[in-house]
């Protein structure tokens, strides 16, 4: 993680909620950075809703991308943005 990534998380304008922390460094942890929603729910044993309500906040701040899995149809898939924000 870079110093850029830990200003956006650490923010006092915007900050991140303890569970979007979570989520962006489960997300940071896969090689790929893409992980569907199946997965997130079943690997850290929290409900679709919260998973779905931190991801949103993480996608309003620029952190996550939110995208259909092309293989599944319905099913969602979150990418991370690895690009600096300035």
């Amino acid at each position: 993680m870079n110093n850029t990534t830990l200003q956006i998380l650490n923010s006092s304008l915007d900050p991140v909620s303890r569970g979007g922390i979570v989520l962006f460094l489960y997300l940071l942890q896969h090689p790929s950075g893409v992980v569907g929603q199946r997965q997130i729910v079943q690997e850290l044993g929290v409900s679709d809703r919260q998973v779905l309500r931190v991801m949103n906040e993480l996608e309003k701040k620029g952190l996550v991308i939110k995208e259909i899995d092309p293989k599944r149809g319905n099913t969602k898939i979150y990418k991370l943005v690895m690009e600096d924000h300035e």
